[in-house]
């Protein structure tokens, strides 16, 4: 099935006479064009991904090989341009980087992603001499609800309660579902212990309010274990399982609290 996007189709009237400054996107810089023509005047040749314009001024991706042509003398007289579109090809790349680093309920990031994210956070906070802290939550009787409401409205749920923490994720953040009614958050430079528990206690006021899903009101609750780098681990691992840690505790001592490591 092909994708619904616009055929770039020209008359010959519209392009003889033209140079290929009527393709230009606008998305590449002096430097990129500097370094084809360098490659073109001294090797004759020229390949790449490239963005160029449509007719109907739509920018798409493509694979463009420019040859060029030179007479008996080594004179350049014309370039040969071939090229394939390649948008089919990144929309496809798209989805599967989305199934491979997104959970499909949530539409949060999943664990992959999040491990990621955490390795960059940490690279940055070395650097920096920041402090990064994980939460680790999970969902206080959740089993109870999928046995008496059913998996279909456990799923509603769990994708109402992902919506509704994730407006209080700053973009140097991360929440993720890690499985089941799993998730963790990493946030970067977060200054001090202190902001990692006003963070949970959002959480917690935040998940207070009931969910009104096909015309029940349910509540749901949080058990949080919070861990610290540096002061609770120097690596994505353990502190990762420290928070798991953390939050074990928190639920032996009733849920909907949190805990540090």
């Amino acid at each position: 099935e092909r994708l619904p996007h616009a055929v770039d189709v020209r008359t010959a009237q519209e392009i003889i006479g033209k140079t290929p400054r009527l393709l230009r996107s606008d998305r590449h810089d002096a430097s990129f064009y500097q370094t084809m023509w360098t490659s073109l005047i001294e090797f004759g040749y020229w390949q790449g991904e490239i963005w160029n314009r449509r007719k109907n001024t739509e920018v798409y991706p493509e694979s463009l090989s420019i040859i060029a042509i030179r007479d008996e003398q080594g004179e350049t007289i014309n370039y040969l341009g071939v090229f394939a579109d390649l948008t089919e090809k990144k929309l496809a790349d798209a989805h599967v980087h989305r199934l491979a680093y997104y959970d499909t309920l949530t539409e949060l990031p999943n664990r992959l992603l999040l491990e990621e994210r955490l390795k960059q956070a940490l690279t940055a906070a070395q650097y920096n001499n920041w402090l990064v802290a994980v939460l680790y939550l999970d969902l206080d009787r959740f089993k109870a609800i999928n046995d008496t409401l059913g998996h279909p409205f456990g799923d509603k749920l769990l994708h109402a309660m992902a919506g509704r923490l994730a407006v209080h994720v700053r973009d140097s953040d991360t929440l993720a579902r890690f499985s089941g009614d799993e998730f963790a958050m990493v946030l970067s430079n977060i200054g001090n212990l202190h902001n990692s528990t006003l963070v949970a206690q959002k959480i917690l006021d935040t998940l207070a309010e009931p969910f009104y899903l096909e015309g029940q009101e349910v509540f749901i609750t949080p058990s949080i274990g919070i861990a610290l780098y540096p002061i609770d681990a120097d690596n994505k691992d353990d502190l990762i399982q420290h928070a798991d840690t953390a939050m074990s505790h928190a639920k032996a001592q009733g849920g909907n609290n949190f805990c540090s490591y």
